[in-house]
């Protein structure tokens, strides 16, 4: 894992992991919990915003990219959030996947030849993530 948390006035970032470590494949998918503070909703959110685009967690899927489409919603700012805020503005919601396709060709382009590692006495064999290939990159989120 490649990790880089945000920080700074009114951002605090609660987190069971740290940089390099081995997120196993069934992991407990809240691994960080980042909480913004301001005088009001409107810097509270932004400041959010600002810190969901300094995340970075390579190497396990995020809620990133879903969070800041959330809280750029015009519902979200407005305060108009209930249980059924997400079923009602983001039930059709598919993320980035121009961002997704930037990314899965950047990685085809820089990995290395195939390998596939065999797990000794076991038969089951395992193809290195792009992540564990690539090593530390990222495209530009800040968008």
């Amino acid at each position: 894992l490649h990790l880089e948390e945000p920080s700074g006035p009114g951002i605090r970032v609660d987190s069971g992991v740290v940089q390099g470590v081995d997120v196993p494949i069934h992991y407990d998918p809240i691994m960080a919990k980042v909480i913004a503070w301001a005088p009001d909703r409107t810097q509270s959110i932004a400041r959010m915003v600002e810190a969901l685009k300094q995340y970075v967690a390579l190497g396990v899927p995020t809620t990133a990219s879903f969070l800041r489409d959330l809280l750029d919603s015009e519902p979200f700012r407005k305060g108009e959030t209930y249980t059924d805020f997400i079923p009602t503005h983001f039930a059709s919601w598919t993320g980035n996947t121009d961002e997704e396709r930037k990314v899965a060709l950047a990685a085809a382009t820089i990995l290395p030849e195939k390998k596939q590692v065999v797990f000794a006495g076991t038969g089951t064999s395992i193809q290195p993530s792009v992540w564990e290939s690539a090593g530390a990159w990222r495209i530009g989120d800040n968008a």
